[in-house]
């Protein structure tokens, strides 16, 4: 989302910065918000078509014999023969043929059909949403709005007159837009406050400057989906020295809307995961490891428990909240650091041999249990609870080094902050002291020094 304001520097206008901030607060978690403040003539000519919705909140002009304008927020000496007396006066410059405007004695560029027209290519605006909070805007829709509509846009929201509210109605219109209701609707729940502006009386009788849309087609715009959040992608790559050789993938996943799986063959699967779903892979003969990329709109779950992956990647999967890799004799790498919703881990019987689940700043519990970590990151997980290494390959070393990452937080739960360590080279010989004076008790017993098995 774009939001351009030419407007809030002055005086009158000052309040639309407090708008822009709320606009921001609404939409920072679904989408991008860029704010370009007294955009000059080359924003306007090179990046409007880069956003799905954008806002323009400026001055604008209707003189008849020129056509509607907006007003940039780029300023420039005044020359030339002026056209109106009108608080804006609109005139030419005389060498380039570039159109000022003049406003509250301030001279600035203005732009119009011909600068859409010359700067934007026939549909380079991807069915986009623009707000022309100026006056005038749809004053004369076949002029101004239809060039961005021939451009590509969706539809153009405007002023038919002069009026005094550039902001509020796209606010507005922005949170009745998120309840998933097209344009259409979203004017019929509009409050009039919001699409209508009383700018004066002739003759006793109120004038009214009125917002609508163009063209009429444009009413069953709806918001696009917000682009995911964070990375939305996991890559596994199968084993070609596969223990359980059953020729197929099984992947069990829960999220929201719909997940694809590129088995890595040339064939893509996709399904609905709002509730857990099990996405199974064509048969591999296993000769060749095999690259699956899954993508989806905030995956929750994870199951891997009958599979073949030799490599797992979850890194920055930010909505993920619990992974499940149980008894996963291939697996030698396993990523999934910055997975700051993930609660739980539990991968074992690996040949995993590094594990890093740093910043992992919700995970509660983590068991790795007889694999062949010889270090494992937990720094960032300042909510881990309970912690299960046993029959590792982990030295006095790299279980001391563990224990320097340990957060030293208060926490709640069945665990109390237990960490297993048993079978490791390292139990009997490492430091525990420094796990126990961060408040963690540490469970060593079972296992003799040097055995790494029961």
């Amino acid at each position: 989302m774009l939001i351009i304001d030419c407007l809030s520097d002055q005086w009158q206008f000052s309040y639309i910065s407090s708008v822009v901030s709320r606009i921001y607060y609404l939409f920072k978690d679904l989408w991008d918000v860029d704010y370009a403040k007294n955009a000059d003539l080359d924003f306007f000519g090179n990046y409007l078509d880069q956003y799905d919705v954008v806002a323009i909140l400026c001055h604008g002009t209707n003189p008849e014999k020129i056509g509607s304008f907006i007003i940039t927020g780029e300023k420039v000496p005044l020359t030339g023969e002026k056209l109106s007396r009108s608080p804006i006066e609109i005139t030419v410059r005389e060498n380039s043929g570039t159109t000022i405007a003049s406003v509250s004695k301030q001279n600035y560029y203005a732009i119009g059909v011909d600068f859409i027209n010359e700067n934007y290519k026939d549909n380079s605006f991807n069915q986009s949403f623009i707000y022309l909070g100026s006056c005038w805007g749809l004053a004369r829709p076949e002029q101004l709005a239809d060039h961005f509509i021939k451009k590509g846009a969706k539809v153009v929201v405007g002023w038919d007159n002069t009026q005094t509210k550039p902001a509020e109605p796209f606010e507005k219109i922005l949170e009745l837009l998120l309840d998933n209701i097209d344009l259409n609707e979203v004017f019929s729940k509009l409050p009039n406050e919001y699409k209508e502006d009383r700018i004066g009386d002739i003759f006793f009788l109120p004038v009214w400057a009125r917002l609508n849309y163009y063209p009429q087609s444009g009413g069953n715009y709806k918001l696009p989906t917000p682009p995911p959040s964070g990375n939305n992608t996991i890559t596994l790559i199968t084993a070609i020295d596969v223990r359980y050789d059953w020729g197929r993938e099984m992947i069990g996943l829960t999220g929201d809307g719909t997940a694809s799986v590129n088995w890595g063959d040339g064939t893509i699967e996709t399904k609905s995961i709002e509730s857990l779903t099990v996405f199974t892979s064509p048969y591999y003969n296993y000769t060749n490891p095999h690259t699956i990329t899954i993508t989806g709109n905030n995956i929750r779950y994870l199951d891997c428990y009958h599979s073949n992956f030799a490599s797992i990647d979850i890194s920055g999967l930010t909505s993920l909240t619990e992974f499940l890799g149980y008894s996963h004799p291939p697996l030698k790498s396993l990523n999934a650091s910055g997975c700051t919703a993930l609660t739980s881990i539990y991968i074992n019987t690996t040949q995993c041999s590094n594990l890093d689940v740093s910043g992992c700043t919700a995970l509660i519990e983590l068991s790795c249990l007889y694999s062949a970590l010889t270090s494992i990151n937990v720094s960032g997980c300042t909510a881990l609870s309970a912690l299960g290494i046993t029959g590792n390959h982990l030295s006095a070393t790299a279980l001391n080094a563990m224990f320097e990452t340990l957060h030293s937080n208060s926490v709640s739960g069945m665990y109390q902050k237990s960490v297993r360590i048993h079978c490791n080279p390292g139990s009997w010989t490492c430091d525990r002291s420094i796990a126990e004076n961060k408040g963690w008790s540490v469970q060593y017993s079972m296992c003799r020094p040097g055995e790494t098995r029961p």
